[in-house]
């Protein structure tokens, strides 16, 4: 199967209610397309930086913030890492403000918390991880967080999907505490939630309402799912999509 951008936003159509977007494209660069004149608020996608694809820049907060707000993004996606690291020296709420004067909002944050693993006490500790990470993403105003399959992702580990769903409801059920969101992350290199089923399969069976997946074209394609089972998933299920050019992908490396 080749990599066709086509393919993929045919397949996202499907929610056409999805609020929010994280893309590598600025939104300018979509208006070049000469779509038809849309009123102000009338997109079902807001667009949101997702800070990952510029880590090889090697930019401080203030500076991607910049970025994405002359960029023209309406959000930004921001790692964990460097909040934490941003935070020991510096108030939250200086870069709140500074996130409001680029008309930015946080619509995801991306951490690492080991959620999922079999080992009780790494999983505890992982679940402490969210909590910190999930404090900081609140004191931002913002919503959501990335749960990937940290810590499983070797060949030697495999996860039950059943105790897989048990540990990310314990997850919801923190960030219901908490206030945020966090969303399954599908990893297409991982033994473990690399494929758009599986964790779907873990988000329906928690059974917690606020339960979504949190998609990227280039997981879809290493783990060998495509973008025709995005139809399936609803606004409310998938809620944050990742938008990333990789012209070239080896499946098996």
């Amino acid at each position: 199967m080749s990599l066709d951008r086509r393919a993929c936003l045919s397949a996202l159509a499907g929610t056409a209610l999805l609020p929010a977007s994280v893309s590598a494209s600025p939104p300018r660069a979509v208006a070049a397309t000469k779509q038809p004149e849309v009123r102000p608020g009338a997109e079902p996608f807001r667009y949101c930086l997702n800070t990952a694809t510029i880590r090889g820049q090697k930019l401080t907060l203030e500076q991607e913030i910049e970025v994405a707000g002359k960029a023209g993004y309406n959000a930004i996606e921001p790692w964990i890492e460097k909040l934490e690291s941003y935070a020991k020296t510096n108030k939250l709420s200086e870069l709140k403000k500074r996130l409001s004067d680029n008309n930015l909002s946080v619509e995801s944050a991306i951490g690492f918390a080991a959620w999922i693993v079999d080992d009780k006490q790494k999983r505890l500790e992982g679940l402490e991880s969210a909590k910190r990470a999930m404090a900081l993403v609140v004191e931002l105003g913002g919503t959501r967080l990335a749960a990937p399959p940290v810590g499983a992702t070797d060949a030697q580990v495999t996860i039950d999907l059943r105790q897989a769903t048990d540990r990310y409801r314990e997850l919801l059920e923190l960030g219901d505490a908490m206030g945020v969101v966090p969303q399954v992350e599908i990893w297409g290199f991982s033994k473990n939630l690399s494929r758009l089923g599986e964790g779907a399969q873990v988000a329906i069976d928690s059974g917690h309402p606020k339960a979504c997946v949190l998609a990227d074209v280039y997981h879809l394609y290493k783990g060998g799912s495509g973008f025709t089972g995005l139809k399936l998933l609803s606004a409310a299920g998938l809620q944050v999509f990742h938008m990333n050019d990789y012209p070239q992908i080896d499946r098996n490396t």
